[in-house]
This record gives C-alpha cells, sequence and structure tokens, in this order.
C-alpha cells in the first residue's frame, strides 16, 4: 500500500464485502447513545414535572409513607422519625398522622351496628398537626403532651362527625372499640 488513496479503497471494500457485519458495528453505539439521550431526557422531564406540580399545589406540603418491602406487614416509621425530619434545614415543621383500622366509633350503644356497617375513619396525631397543617379549631383544645405523656383518653372529631353525633356543645364522650374517650375538641 503506497498510498492513501490505496488504504482508503481496502477500507471500504471491506466494509461492502461483509454488509451485514459492518451494520451490526455501527448498530450498537447508535443505540448506546441514544439509550443514554433518552434515559437524560426522562429523568430532566420527571424533575420538570415534579417541580411543577409542586409548584401548582401551592404550597409546600410534602407526604411521607412507609413502604413495605416485598411481603412484609404494616410498614411504619421509626419512633424518632419526625425529630429526623425537622432537623433538616428546609423542612420548616412535620407531624405524625396514623390512619387506624378496626376501630368502631359510635356516639352511643344503640347506634353500634349502624357504625359497625359504615365505619368512620379513625387517625392519630401527635399534638402539632395543627400548626403543620394549618388548620383550625372550631371549638374546644387540641390534644396536648399532657394527654400523651398521661395517655388520657381524649379525642379530637371533625365537624362532621360532630355534627352528625351532636357534639358541638358541651362535654361529650365518643366510644371508641366499647373505649370512652372525652371529646376535648372540634376541627
Amino acid at each position: 500500500m503506497r498510498s492513501v488513496r490505496d488504504l482508503v479503497g481496502v477500507a471500504v471494500a471491506g466494509l461492502t464485502a461483509r454488509w451485514s457485519r459492518t451494520l451490526l458495528i455501527m448498530l450498537g453505539p447508535i443505540i448506546g447513545v441514544s439509550a443514554i439521550v433518552a434515559a437524560v431526557g426522562l429523568t430532566e422531564s420527571a424533575k420538570g414535572d415534579l417541580q411543577e406540580t409542586l409548584a401548582a399545589l401551592g404550597d409546600n406540603l410534602i407526604r411521607g409513607e412507609a413502604a413495605a418491602s416485598f411481603g412484609a406487614d404494616a410498614p411504619t416509621f421509626t419512633e424518632d422519625v419526625v425529630e429526623r425530619v425537622n432537623r433538616l434545614t428546609t423542612v420548616e415543621g412535620s407531624t405524625a398522622t396514623k390512619a387506624v383500622s378496626g376501630i368502631i366509633t359510635t356516639p352511643y350503644e344503640a347506634a353500634r351496628s349502624y357504625y359497625t356497617a359504615f365505619p368512620t375513619p379513625v387517625l392519630t396525631a401527635d399534638e402539632h398537626f395543627l400548626e403543620v397543617m394549618q388548620v383550625e379549631l372550631v371549638s374546644g383544645r387540641w390534644l396536648n403532651s399532657f394527654d400523651q405523656d398521661t395517655a388520657a383518653r381524649t379525642a379530637v372529631v371533625g365537624i362532621g362527625l360532630a355534627d352528625e353525633f351532636g357534639f358541638r356543645e358541651g362535654n361529650r364522650t365518643i366510644k371508641l372499640n366499647d373505649l370512652d374517650y372525652g371529646v376535648v375538641g372540634v376541627v
């Protein structure tokens, strides 16, 4: 081979002699580069969608839920999760809530069968719930550290339940699984 022209001629002859092999060799890098471009594009698009969704919410509320691994039962957070979240510099406040299942809520014993068939959702919350969720009390007070420390049987009910049970005026109790809880507030 005496010249560049001879070298190019040999290269072209090799590429055209085995065209399927040449095509497959070229296809590998094309697919690889395309996959990287697609992955970066999807990541950036998802990030943009998330930012748009958070901006559309109009506030800075983020909800976290414990996730179970495959086959595990009842996922829960560790007890110090609220404290750990509050240590983050960008977090203004956090609260812990939990939906409790299997609780029958009745204003009086005669209504037990109705509220067994149509259960009222029961949530537990800590003393910071009102402040973090920016919820106003309609009447009464919220749960406090004394209630928590003494394991007092106190409850705050929603306004719909309060109207249905007639809890708007005076001191009332509500039965949760046959245990009386004092209604101290309405939200």
